[in-house]
């Protein structure tokens, strides 16, 4: 069973692995509207291709942090159920 310090810890690696994953795939998306905008690359159906995976990941994303939420609510409480053991 892990350390309330070791718990913190993981629940701050994955928040802050979400997070950094979450951001670079909006800064993908991001640069390539921009290049479609510009017309700076020549091959549209591989960006588009490309743009509907990182909308794809984007959804996968907030679908598990949604699914996570409830989890993360009952290990809270069974964390404290334990605690005043």
């Amino acid at each position: 069973m892990l350390k309330d310090e070791e718990y913190e810890s993981r629940n701050h690696l994955i928040q802050w692995w979400d997070q950094a994953v979450t951001e670079e795939l909006e800064k993908v998306n991001h640069s390539l509207d921009s290049a479609l905008r510009q017309g700076q690359l020549a091959c549209n159906h591989a960006l588009e291709s490309i743009r509907e995976t990182v909308h794809l990941m984007q959804g996968e994303i907030e679908t598990l942090k949604e699914r996570l939420l409830p989890k993360e609510v009952e290990i809270d409480r069974l964390r404290a159920l334990l605690s005043t053991w």
